[in-house]
């Protein structure tokens, strides 16, 4: 190998170095983002503040770019939301909400010792109403990913219940 050729690949794996530095550097854009990423990894879970506006007549409104704990009260089979709080999810319904370029993703993790159902409505850009939405049920002590590959202004979400730990019950609809 002349030392020409061996210049130019030394150039090359710079180059592809740099490359592989910034992609690994980027940061998340949003602290919803950075909440998934560290809930995916195991890492530590974040509640925006406790945003009152939030909760309105048992539903529970999120938007892209926001992570959420609601205390739940749970009397029978109805769960219903009591507040919007902060600092540790442990206890709390989490809920994660982001957006990208695939379009925008919904964590909820499940505080409870049965599997939590719900309804969701979805509000669009330029819209006014909610639409229906089909919402998965989420397992005890455990978390669901929902997406939809498209802008959502806002999900609403309302009707929470526990259902029997069952493979009948692990629906979305």
């Amino acid at each position: 190998m002349t030392a020409g050729e061996l210049a130019l690949r030394r150039g090359y794996v710079f180059c592809l170095l740099l490359i592989l530095s910034a992609a690994c550097a980027a940061a998340p854009e949003s602290a919803g983002e950075r909440a998934a990423i560290a809930s995916a990894e195991g890492g530590p879970l974040a509640c925006g503040p406790a945003r009152e506006e939030a909760l309105a007549d048992g539903v529970v409104r999120i938007r892209p770019g926001q992570a959420l704990c609601v205390k739940l009260e749970v009397s029978g089979s109805t769960v219903t939301p009591v507040a919007v709080v902060s600092g540790d999810p442990a206890d709390n319904l989490f809920l994660n909400c982001w957006q990208d370029s695939s379009g925008v993703v919904l964590n909820v993790q499940n505080p409870l010792t049965a599997t939590l159902k719900y309804r969701a409505g979805m509000r669009l850009p330029g819209e006014t109403g909610y639409r229906r939405t089909s919402s998965c049920s989420v397992r005890s002590d455990r978390s669901v990913m929902e997406h939809w590959p498209h802008d959502i202004d806002e999900l609403a979400l309302t009707d929470f219940r526990v259902l029997p730990d069952s493979d009948e019950s692990m629906v979305c609809d």
